[in-house]
């Protein structure tokens, strides 16, 4: 019996979808939690943060405006932390697990709404997107870590529901695109998706209103944010967008990471078969089922299939990352997204047991494979960088970082740091920090790449920039040992190589308990034995030891005895 007009029925498959999709979002939720770590790159992010909120501005180093990150509105975002006097690893963990969760309960909401307005079997009102979403391992993991992934990923699935809820109105067009904006402030790359969902309006709509209406949402935050970068930052793309070559496409190692990604989520590309195949089920299929799948379920798979396609094009053109599985998570959604719309249309008649065997494979398959990397390895430059941060080395970072701290003080101190001290260099509150792949200095990051490497760290600075130019005190590596000589400094346990001497703060540092060598004591053991040594010995050592020291210390009564026995003017 029919219900009587003007009643709403209720569906009784409702209480059991939201009930799974419950579980799924704290099944997630819980897996980040528990996987929660914070990688070194997100220490960029808070450095810039906190000299935000300090009044030195938006700037890595102080009197210096590079922007140095990709992620305009986290960095934004994090600031709060400072303000409110939290721990920003904390808050990023906290914004980054809600974003996860956000992106699981949108993709269980929304195949239910899409579930009761097409013609879809009973089983097919499991939330197997959502569900899936919660198993994934990396995704699980990159909830967290302190970057803008978890961010972006909530983003483009929010714009995706936006979009995919109906043909969009003006309002849901402009919703669609403030959220749009929001992700190309989130990373740039944003864009891609913000272009294709504008094409999307504009192909369902047919109408101006729409397309003038989501242009309008995305404009009013994104180019307000690029008028600022010319403005402020005298550039029209971040400084990263060229430290890690973005302009340069290398195919092959996108391809690499592609594969390395597949090797554990490879199950993801039945989706587009299971499309493939209910397009040709569906053609046999009764009129009414057709016609409600041609205006729910088709518009749907071409919106996801063209995010997931233009935002995998784009990773692997720029050749992936360094970073194993990160810059795949935002387009992670969209292909369950095909896999779960694939799934709602196999044919009414599927037996039970074969419909829920298809819908097990993404969530149990990829448990099954282990990542392509273990440990600390790497395959072709990509590592597991979650296994790099483990409590026991992050610990130790932030106790040499407060040492290193009670050294650095009240001077004007400039340190070299590899991309694995970003953490040590924030703890210890280093007044000048040249990042020595170029994420945060303009001069390194536009030097022309001399070989391909590994994605992110392909350009260093030379010796002569970072001794002569910046006029650097330290390094925690050895480095440049043929343009300067090895001179090692203790600051307690923790060990450095000296760049340059500079008198006073090595004073400072000496009173404080830091133990190097007298270099000048040891310049006057060369000279008194530099009459047995060969002349193009003295040259070579001269040379090194004018960079070292001679070119910051006026010391005549040394450095004439090798101007003499040179003939140097």
């Amino acid at each position: 019996m029919s219900a009587p007009e003007g009643v709403a029925v209720r569906d009784p498959r409702r209480p059991y979808v939201i009930g799974l999709v419950a579980a799924a979002v704290l099944w997630g939720v819980s897996a980040a939690c528990r996987d929660a770590w914070t990688c070194d790159d997100a220490f960029i992010v808070f450095r810039y943060a906190r000299n935000l909120v300090d009044g030195l501005g938006l700037v890595f180093n102080a009197g210096e405006r590079v922007e140095g990150f990709t992620d305009l509105l986290w960095v934004l975002w994090t600031a709060p932390a400072f303000v409110l006097r939290l721990d920003p690893e904390t808050w990023a963990h906290v914004w980054g697990i809600a974003a996860y969760g956000g992106a699981i309960l949108l993709l269980g909401l929304d195949h239910l709404r899409f579930a009761r307005r097409s013609s879809v079997p009973a089983w097919a009102f499991i939330p197997l997107a959502a569900v899936a979403a919660a198993a994934h391992g990396d995704w699980n993991i990159w909830a967290t870590s302190g970057l803008e992934t978890s961010a972006l990923t909530f983003v483009f699935v929010a714009g995706y529901v936006a979009l995919a809820a109906g043909v969009p109105d003006s309002r849901h067009a402009l919703l669609a695109g403030v959220l749009f904006g929001l992700a190309t402030l989130l990373r740039p790359d944003g864009v891609l998706l913000a272009v294709v969902g504008g094409l999307f309006v504009i192909a369902r709509t047919r109408r101006a209103g729409p397309a003038v209406a989501y242009a309008s949402g995305f404009l009013a935050l994104c180019l307000p944010a690029q008028i600022f970068r010319v403005v402020y930052y005298g550039a029209f793309v971040p400084n990263t967008y060229w430290a890690k070559s973005a302009n340069l496409a290398w195919w092959d190692q996108g391809f690499v990471y592609l594969r390395l990604y597949g090797e554990k989520y490879g199950v993801f590309i039945l989706g587009p078969v299971l499309v493939l195949f209910a397009i040709l089920t569906l053609r046999r299929d009764e009129p009414v089922r057709r016609a409600t799948f041609a205006s729910e379920w088709a518009p749907r798979v071409a919106l996801a299939a063209a995010f997931a396609g233009v935002y995998t094009i784009y990773v692997v053109r720029v050749g992936g990352d360094f970073m194993y599985a990160r810059v795949l998570i935002p387009a992670t959604p969209f292909f369950l997204v095909l896999f779960e719309l694939g799934w709602t249309a196999l044919p009414r008649k599927t037996p039970l047991l074969a419909a829920l065997a298809i819908a097990a494979l993404p969530v149990a398959l990829p448990s099954l494979f282990p990542r392509p990397m273990r440990g600390q390895s790497l395959v072709k430059g990509v590592a597991n960088e979650w296994e790099y941060y483990g409590p026991k080395g992050t610990t130790e970072s932030d106790f040499h970082g407060e040492i290193l701290r009670r050294f650095f003080e009240g001077l004007p101190v400039r340190v070299l740091i590899g991309g694995s001290d970003l953490r040590l260099a924030y703890r210890a509150r280093i007044p000048t920090v040249v990042d020595a792949y170029g994420l945060t200095d303009p001069v390194i990051a536009k030097q022309p790449i001399v070989r391909r490497g590994r994605p992110g760290h392909e350009k260093v600075p030379s010796a002569g920039y970072v001794v002569d130019d910046r006029k650097l005190h330290l390094a925690f590596s050895s480095a440049f040992r043929a343009y300067i000589p090895v001179v090692p400094i203790g600051f307690g346990r923790v060990r450095g190589v000296l760049l340059h001497w500079d008198p006073l703060v090595l004073a400072e540092w000496k009173r404080r308990g830091a133990v190097f060598p007298d270099f000048p004591a040891r310049l006057d053991g060369y000279i008194a034995r530099m009459p047995t040594e060969l002349d193009e010995t003295v040259k070579n050592d001269y040379e090194r030891f004018r960079h070292f020291y001679f070119q910051h210390v006026s010391d005549p009564a040394r450095e004439q005895p090798f101007r003499t026995r040179l003939r140097l003017p």
